[in-house]
């Protein structure tokens, strides 16, 4: 997997934000592995 740019996560979450349907709308699971990813290559831990 590609290590994107945090400013490309934040625009994929803005992106998600603004076409959920319901305010209780769970994140996309390939969202979330997205951002475990980055936060691996950046040095965070991606949990919650």
């Amino acid at each position: 997997m590609k290590v994107e740019s945090l400013d490309q996560l934040e625009k994929a979450y803005i992106v998600w934000r603004k076409r959920k349907r319901h305010v209780r709308e769970a994140v996309p699971d390939e969202l979330i592995d997205r951002t475990h990813h980055a936060a691996a290559h950046f040095g965070g831990t991606g949990g919650r």
